[in-house]
């Protein structure tokens, strides 16, 4: 049904002119083949007409006209590759010659695996750990597993972790179809960016299907490149999301969880107070779609509980 002689790489251009043409050289340094889809989120800047020109029949330019937002762009290029296996890559992200290799080598390894990451390190310092996996939290919250951390103080194996950072998962596009909120839409569009993968791999959760971590693979991430500068508009995007998760996973949670996440949320209200009004209009206006056999997962810890006893 799916192509499986090629891995798809999905990229989107928003804002990405330092970043995507050495993202596209590494991708051409793979040592699988792949079907590289770009999906050019900024009609104005020039990036699409230049990777056409370089990479002329190499690359498949789907030009938007405008931004539509990360989830609907991946989802625009997942389905445009048609390939059993798709790799969602930031633009920002450089990987090493066997990324994808490894991580396919690492799903063929067990039907049961729908989503795959390498170890990313920063890409100012490969010393410093910017994803490892992503951990959820009994607060409907996902955080990059050891972001920030030492890579020599880590002990880390690969495993089965909780979820995958979309900055460069690979996913098998059965599961996909199975957790698919429409034909076509796997990340969830209402989102429009921001905690779109997390509400992704948690429903590949409800699936029992299970996420990866590979430490053999390895990307350098410049992270935040197209949006170094938080503007009102992304943290009107950063806060509402989470607010917006709740509302749809709260129902799954014990009344201990509930609390703790009504006091995370509260925190992060206060922190966007300066945008408060269209924070609290697009929670208003937005409503999750039902999420079908959703229930709480097991055994999380609390976010706020570890971070204080982190403090202390």
């Amino acid at each position: 049904m799916y192509n499986k002689d090629k891995v798809g790489v999905v990229i989107i251009n928003y804002n990405s002119a330092d970043y995507i043409f050495n993202c596209l050289e590494h991708v051409f340094k793979q040592t699988v083949n792949t079907k590289v889809v770009v999906i050019d989120n900024t009609p104005s800047d020039g990036v699409a007409e230049r990777i056409n020109k370089i990479y002329e029949g190499q690359v498949e330019v789907l030009c938007t006209g405008t931004n539509l937002g990360a989830a609907k762009a991946n989802n625009l290029g997942i389905v445009a590759c048609g390939t059993y296996y798709t790799l969602v890559l930031n633009a920002d992200v450089y990987l090493s010659q066997n990324y994808i290799e490894k991580l396919v080598e690492q799903m063929e390894s067990d039907s049961n695996i729908s989503e795959c990451q390498g170890l990313l390190v920063s890409e100012s310092n490969d010393q410093v750990i910017d994803s490892a996996g992503v951990e959820f939290f009994s607060e409907v919250v996902g955080i990059d597993r050891a972001y920030g951390k030492d890579i020599t103080s880590q002990e880390l194996q690969s495993q089965l972790v909780d979820g995958t950072c979309c900055a460069a998962a690979l996913y098998r596009r059965t599961s996909l179809d199975q957790i698919a909120l429409s034909d076509g839409e796997f990340y969830d569009q209402d989102l429009f960016a921001y905690y779109e993968d997390y509400d992704l791999s948690r429903r590949l959760r409800f699936i029992n299907s299970k996420a990866h971590f590979c430490k053999e693979a390895l990307g350098r991430h410049v992270r935040g490149g197209s949006t170094a500068k938080e503007s009102d508009f992304v943290k009107v995007l950063r806060i509402s999301n989470l607010f917006l998760l709740y509302r749809r996973y709260s129902g799954q949670q014990n009344i201990i969880s509930k609390v703790l996440n009504i006091l995370f949320l509260s925190i992060i209200f206060i922190k966007g107070l300066d945008c408060i009004k269209p924070v609290t209009e697009r929670i208003k206006t937005i409503k999750l779609r039902k999420i079908k056999n959703a229930r709480n997962l097991p055994n999380k810890r609390s976010y706020l509980l570890n971070k204080f006893i982190k403090e202390i």
